[in-house]
C-alpha cells in the first residue's frame, strides 16, 4: 500500500534538525535527489522514505557511535514538504503544484486551484503513478463533475495522493453559421443533433432553408470534409454546421 503519512521524508523536502544543547550540530537541510542529506560530523545520511522520528534516531545513533555526544537528544521536523505535492492543470483559475495539507479529495484540490474556468469541460482526469511502476506508467481515472442525484459523488470525494495530477480539459464546442439568428460557437451537449443546433442558434432565419444544411467536419486524417445533413444527424465536437439560403 502507498505510504501517505505526512511525516515521511522525500526528495526536495526541507528538514529542520535540532540537537538540544548543541546549536552547532543543528541543521536546516534539503533532501537531495538521491534521498541523501549531509549533517555535521556524521556526513551523508540516506533519509528518503523514513519518518522524521527515524531520521532523528539515526542521527542520534551516529553521534553517539562516533563518540561525539553521550545520549544526544535530536528532534526532526519537516519544513517545506516538496515531495508531498499534487498538481492541477488545464482549465482552472490557478493551475500549478500545491502542497498536501492534510487529507484532500478531488473537489478540495479543484477548490485550491481556484475552481473551473468558464471554458472548462465538466470532466476531470486523474493521473496517478502506479506503485513500483516506471516513471511513464500511470493509472487514469476520468470523472464527470455532476451533483444532480449525487452523480459521481463517490469519485469526486476520493482522496488525493502525493504526486497525483488532475487535468481539467477545455470545453468541447460546435459552431453554427449561415442563415441562423444567433450564429457562433456553443458548448456541446449530450446527444447533440442538427435540430438541437438550430434551436441553440436561435432557429433558421427568413432567408435560410432547413433542407440546405451542411456539416464541415475533420476526418481521422485531419482533412476537412463537407457533408449534407438533415435535422436528425448527429453533431460531434468541433463540427461546423452551416445553414444555406433558400433557393428562390
Amino acid at each position: 500500500m502507498m505510504e501517505t503519512r505526512s511525516d515521511v521524508v522525500g526528495e526536495g523536502d526541507q528538514l529542520i534538525i535540532t540537537v538540544f544543547g548543541q546549536p552547532d550540530l543543528s541543521a536546516d537541510v534539503v533532501v537531495g535527489s538521491m534521498g541523501i542529506i549531509t549533517l555535521p560530523l556524521v556526513g551523508a545520511m540516506e533519509v528518503k522514505g523514513k519518518s522524521t522520528m527515524d531520521v532523528a534516531i539515526q542521527f542520534a545513533n551516529k553521534l553517539e557511535q562516533g563518540q561525539y555526544l553521550i545520549n544526544p537528544k535530536v528532534a526532526v521536523r519537516i519544513g517545506q514538504q516538496i515531495s508531498r505535492n499534487f498538481s492541477v492543470f488545464g482549465e482552472v483559475v490557478r493551475p500549478g503544484r500545491f502542497p498536501m495539507q492534510g487529507q484532500l479529495n478531488v473537489l478540495d484540490a479543484l477548490s485550491l486551484a481556484g475552481g473551473l474556468t468558464t471554458r472548462a469541460d465538466k470532466s476531470v482526469k486523474l493521473l496517478r503513478k502506479n506503485a513500483g511502476a516506471d516513471q511513464d506508467a500511470a493509472e487514469v481515472d476520468t470523472m464527470q463533475i455532476e451533483f444532480e442525484n449525487n452523480k459521481n459523488s463517490e469519485k469526486l470525494m476520493q482522496k488525493i495522493l502525493p504526486n497525483d495530477v488532475l487535468v481539467v480539459g477545455q470545453q468541447k464546442t460546435f459552431y453554427v453559421y449561415g442563415e441562423v439568428r444567433r450564429p457562433g460557437s456553443y458548448p456541446m451537449e449530450e446527444a447533440m443533433n442538427v435540430m438541437r443546433v438550430l434551436a441553440v442558434g436561435g432557429g433558421v432565419s427568413e432567408r435560410g432553408s432547413s433542407s440546405r444544411i451542411v456539416i464541415h467536419r475533420k476526418d481521422k486524417h485531419g482533412e476537412l470534409i463537407e457533408m449534407p445533413a438533415n435535422i436528425k444527424d448527429v453533431v460531434l465536437p468541433g463540427d461546423v454546421v452551416v445553414v444555406n439560403e433558400r433557393i428562390f
